[in-house]
């Protein structure tokens, strides 16, 4: 199965959840590498990060992963994600060029 890369809305948060993990769940279902691209994003809520969690950890269950790709110019991303220690366990990519 192909990569497929999903474009994540420039906020995250309770208006776009479910639309967001509706996405996910079926890139995680159909392929074996989910790429979840951040480029535009400069919110994502609590709810958002664990759907990422848990779609990260059904993937690896069935052999595949879910990468982010998460511009360094993306400041407000890049710090939740070193806070929660989240960049620990995903792959982060800076541009699509790196993947």
């Amino acid at each position: 199965m192909a990569n497929n890369i999903i474009k994540a809305v420039p906020s995250i948060t309770t208006d776009e959840i479910e639309l967001f993990k509706k996405k996910l769940e079926d890139a995680v279902k159909t392929s074996d590498r989910v790429i979840v691209d951040f480029s535009e994003t400069k919110l994502i809520c609590s709810s958002g990060i664990g759907i990422l969690i848990s779609a990260l950890k059904t993937a690896k269950q069935k052999g595949g992963t879910v990468d982010l790709i998460i511009p360094s110019s993306n400041n407000e991303i890049i710090q939740i994600f070193n806070i929660t220690r989240l960049n620990k366990i995903f792959q982060i990519f800076s541009s699509k060029d790196e993947i």
